[in-house]
């Protein structure tokens, strides 16, 4: 574990927020999450090193979420229209792509398309699965990707893993031509749910998600690396925001299950699961939860904020 100062403005002056564990794999490590007494940026103090943070991303992280899964095409798409309101054609970076599904209807549409990610399994699948050649098993700052030379950048649910943000700025604005665009995708720290929850808000994630962002804070990080703010907007994906907010409610009342459990709702051994009761609670449930989550979407207090930004110079 490593004490950290802030990565915004540097300071050590920091408030404790929370104290919380990491409630999807290793309950009984307790982690702080903080907020800067100066810029206000949150993040978690102490962390896990570099060296130490693969432990806390089992395989179980990447393969629980199968209901998840099934809202992917929906995703793809709202994230392809947020694209398409700033360019239409080009060459586009996916930082942290995954399996690169992102990417693949990207390409579909005529893009070039480039992808880095950390995952080894990850990249192999895009490449090989979805024929994705241009995806880079690397960290983004030590990588050599030629400067200016990307259109549009995106980081969709990225920029809260990283240890460096500020510095990851930096690196996309060297990488994006002079009229790029970026876009980032991540938690709403100023969302109805974290305020409702707060230590067991779902998007907390810690000790994954290294830092939480508000929309002014991280505004104010982006300009200093020398980006104007374009729109902020903040996206509803239904299931998304069902599992988040059922998540959530479930461990404010104290449910301990496995995390893919709780995704599920299964109720195990005793067959309940497989009445009328059961099944008409859970869905009641399920609507209810993913009503709210939609409402506050719309209202711009929900779990996602996605802010677009176009280069300028510094």
């Amino acid at each position: 574990m490593e004490q950290i100062v802030c990565n915004f403005c540097g300071s050590s002056s920091h408030s404790l927020l929370y104290s919380s564990t990491d409630r999807s794999f290793h309950p009984k490590e307790k982690f702080n999450l903080v907020s800067c007494n100066r810029c206000g940026l949150v993040f978690v103090n102490p962390r896990p090193q570099v060296s130490e943070i693969g432990s806390y991303y089992p395989k179980e992280y990447f393969c629980c979420y199968e209901e998840i899964k099934k809202e992917s095409a929906e995703i793809q798409l709202r994230k392809i229209m947020v694209v398409d309101k700033y360019k239409n054609a080009g060459r586009i970076l996916d930082v942290g792509c995954g399996r690169g599904d992102f990417l693949h209807q990207m390409g579909i549409r005529g893009w070039d398309c480039w992808g880095i990610e950390i995952s080894p399994d990850a990249c192999l699948y895009a490449r090989d699965t979805l024929g994705l050649k241009q995806v880079i098993n690397q960290d983004l700052l030590v990588s050599n990707l030629p400067e200016k030379s990307f259109d549009v950048i995106t980081l969709w649910h990225v920029l809260e893993h990283v240890y460096q943000p500020l510095e990851t700025l930096e690196k996309i604005h060297s990488l994006l031509k002079d009229d790029g665009v970026l876009i980032i995708n991540c938690p709403n720290f100023d969302g109805a749910l974290r305020r409702i929850f707060r230590e067991n808000w779902y998007q907390l994630d810690i000790p994954r998600h290294l830092y939480q962002y508000r929309r002014k804070v991280l505004t104010r990080m982006m300009e200093s690396k020398g980006f104007r703010v374009k729109k902020v907007e903040y996206l509803a994906f239904p299931l998304h925001g069902l599992i988040w907010f059922k998540i959530s409610l479930l461990r404010a009342f104290g449910a301990k299950k496995p995390i893919e459990n709780i995704v599920d709702l299964r109720h195990p051994d005793n067959g309940l699961h497989r009445s009328l009761f059961w099944r008409l609670g859970r869905s009641v449930f399920n609507s209810f939860c993913w009503v709210i989550s939609y409402i506050l979407g719309l209202l711009h207090f929900g779990d996602d904020m996605c802010i677009s930004a176009e280069k300028t110079k510094k």
